[in-house]
């Protein structure tokens, strides 16, 4: 379950997407009233219309009131697609994206019963369709917790959280200098990392303020010869595995105890050379970091 400190930076959060690292059960989402908004919650062989009339239809909705809220949602989530022929396409028929647009729909008539909107890491979320969400959380003051999420869409997210103690890839550090919406920190005696400043930052950070910094396993780029920043040596690296969309391996860190997650679209991406040392570096602007 998630601590009071996050659930009270939820709430704060209200008017923008707030990034969380770790989480709950979609179930356990749904108990604490949450809207859960994921690929597996669109029922494919359904219409548009029979998608987006079910968490009415559940709640017993009047007619009159969950007509217009359905007309509303199509005509906001696909603009001028409102003819009875696209209401009655089948889910199945619809791309990746007018998918994630109908599970959005689906949430979008009955948001107003909770502020808070659960988006799963699974959820194909385009630049275009993310910004349409960030337009409508900030008209209607609710917040929108990408759950999980992927490296790309944790940067575009307004801010970040840690809700699991025990995460990958998070690090706490002291700031060695700031400016411009960007940091550079020590996290060890070692290791140096310059990133990107996520949520409402002071404009003038002292030095040695303390930073908790949040690296994506999707960040990484894997090889023999790093740049000269941005980089971890890896020693020993646990058993491959994939959850379903990439495939993902755990590394030692050299000279430490702690342990970075790494993502890779293929699996033998993530072997060691035999008799090399491997490295996973990273671009400054895919390493977030908050000050606390």
């Amino acid at each position: 379950m998630l601590s009071p400190d996050i659930v009270s930076k939820i709430f704060e959060s209200r008017g923008k997407i707030l990034a969380l690292v770790g989480g709950c059960s979609p179930r356990e989402w749904r108990e604490a009233g949450c809207i859960f908004v994921a690929p597996e919650t669109t029922m494919l062989e359904k219409s548009v219309f029979e998608n987006i009339s079910i968490p009415l239809a559940i709640r017993n909705t009047p007619w009159e009131i969950a007509r217009e809220r359905i007309e509303r949602e199509i005509r906001f989530w696909f603009g001028e697609k409102t003819d009875a022929a696209f209401s009655a396409t089948a889910a199945e028929a619809l791309s990746d994206e007018e998918r994630a647009r109908l599970a959005l729909a689906c949430a979008g008539v009955v948001v107003d019963e909770n502020p808070v909107l659960v988006i799963s890491r699974h959820l194909f979320l385009s630049d275009s369709v993310l910004e349409k969400l960030r337009e409508r959380a900030r008209a209607e003051n609710f917040v929108v917790v990408s759950e999980n999420a992927s490296g790309v869409n944790f940067a575009r997210a307004d801010d970040f959280a840690v809700a699991d103690a025990t995460a990958k890839n998070v690090f706490r550090g002291k700031i060695l200098g700031s400016g411009a919406g960007e940091f550079f920190a020590e996290i060890s005696s070692e290791t140096q990392i310059r990133g990107k400043l996520c949520g409402n930052a002071p404009e003038e950070i002292p030095e040695n303020a303390n930073v908790e910094i949040y690296l994506p396993p999707e960040v990484f780029h894997l090889d023999a010869f790093p740049p000269e920043e941005n980089y971890f040596e890896l020693g020993e690296g646990g058993e491959i595995f994939h959850d379903g969309h990439l495939y993902l391996r755990e590394f030692k860190i050299c000279g430490g105890n702690a342990e970075l997650r790494v993502a890779a679209q293929h699996r033998q991406s993530l072997e060691i050379p035999e008799g090399g040392t491997l490295y996973a570096w990273f671009f400054p602007e895919d390493a977030l970091g908050q000050i606390f």
